[in-house]
């Protein structure tokens, strides 16, 4: 995640940490934790990590098994071109959508 320290980069990326995060206010789910990144995202990762995060909220949202629990990080700024015809549609139920940071 950009602007976050080697550590804490070790701590977001280990998904056994899921209590520690709760702890520490970071959200998580009882399912499947996503990271999405405009600047160093692609759409041929599994999006699994900030390493291997997905460029859009669109791709990651795809990932999703409805009312999992599974969240979706996003980077913090991140950007996203939506137009009338190509909107961000969260058409699975029970996934949060967190972002990071402004912008």
């Amino acid at each position: 995640m950009p602007g976050i320290s080697d550590p804490w980069r070790e701590v977001l990326d280990d998904p056994n940490l899921s209590s520690a995060f709760n702890k520490l206010g970071f959200p998580t789910g009882s399912g499947t934790n996503y990271y999405v990144d405009s600047a160093s995202g692609s759409s041929s990762n599994d999006g699994t990590s900030w390493g291997r995060a997905k460029a859009t909220i669109d791709q990651a949202i795809n990932l999703c098994t409805a009312s999992n629990g599974d969240v979706i990080h996003v980077a913090e700024g991140h950007t996203e071109t939506v137009t009338t015809n190509a909107i961000i549609v969260p058409d699975v139920a029970g996934v949060r959508i967190v972002g990071y940071g402004i912008g």
